[in-house]
């Protein structure tokens, strides 16, 4: 069973990365990178770097499985059995963090951030789990609107903080544009987030697939994220979900656009390079300045 599920995984990754390449390469700055070269050159000195950057996606996403049947295991078994004690927030200044997790994922496959986050002296970090996995996004930003609710009255706290992975950075806009996120949300980080869709899901007639296909009614919809917000979307040109990866790119002001190479999808969540401008970002309280610019 083991193997199977590892050689589907690199036979979807393998498929995911032969799609991004044929995005890529018909794009006009491929062209205009690669015009006087041929498919070969410089073949073995790209070949390596990528192959390696591949296996540590596929390591990544390894390790997201595995918390995400731990968080199964846990939530639907154990809890079952002994139920879950409950914790009582720490009475502190910052305002509580709340982790969403992509598509298809759970909360627990954030764990790393929070861990992380605690560690660097954020008491109220929240994970988060959205079910079930066959709605739409607005069905799942409900969810987040009464979520948000239940951590601000806990903590007493008048504003939170959004730290989001793929799909849900859509479920905060959401939130955002169309509920009471507007009046709740200090600051929103992205991670991966489509902003304006993916190729990918092109192909699919899931709900959710649907709302993150270019183009979609739902991605016209969100509008501009106030510059109330000050806002942070992480992104890597290396990403084999979002394409064309640009996608992930944010436009307004108080927003900054950083930008990574050789990150996959799922090794964003993982990453320490990343972390360390999550950190960065949470820990400056002034952004007036308006950073439509990619940053590397």
């Amino acid at each position: 069973m083991i193997k199977l599920i590892a050689f589907l995984l690199f036979l979807y990754l393998f498929l995911a990365y032969v799609l991004r390449w044929l995005v890529l390469s018909n794009s006009p700055e491929f062209f205009k990178q690669y015009r006087d070269r041929t498919l070969f050159t410089g073949f073995f000195d790209r070949f390596v770097p990528t192959v390696f950057h591949f296996f540590l996606e596929y390591c990544s996403y390894g390790i997201a499985l595995i918390l995400l049947a731990a968080d199964y295991i846990y939530h639907y078994i154990i809890i079952y059995f002994k139920p879950e004690k409950i914790s009582t927030p720490v009475s502190e200044e910052k305002p509580p963090i709340l982790l969403i997790h992509g598509y298809m994922m759970r909360g627990w496959t954030l764990m790393y951030l929070k861990k992380r986050l605690q560690k660097d002296g954020w008491n109220n970090v929240y994970t988060w789990s959205y079910i079930p996995p066959s709605k739409n996004i607005p069905y799942y930003a409900k969810q987040l609107e009464n979520k948000v609710s239940d951590i601000l009255k806990e903590t007493s706290q008048a504003k939170i903080i959004l730290i989001c992975h793929s799909m849900g950075g859509l479920l905060a806009r959401y939130y955002i544009s169309h509920l009471k996120g507007k009046s709740y949300v200090e600051k929103l980080i992205t991670i991966g987030t489509p902003h304006k869709g993916t190729q990918l899901w092109s192909f699919t007639f899931n709900p959710c697939g649907t709302d993150m296909r270019p183009g979609s009614n739902f991605l016209k919809k969100l509008g501009l994220i106030p510059a109330t917000i000050k806002t942070l979307s992480i992104f890597s040109s290396f990403d084999e979900i979002i394409l064309p990866y640009q996608n992930s790119c944010l436009k307004g002001k108080n927003i900054l656009n950083k930008e990574f190479d050789n990150l996959g999808h799922m090794r964003l969540v993982f990453s320490a390079q990343v972390y360390e401008e999550i950190q960065s970002f949470l820990s400056k309280s002034d952004y007036s300045l308006d950073t439509r610019i990619l940053q590397k």
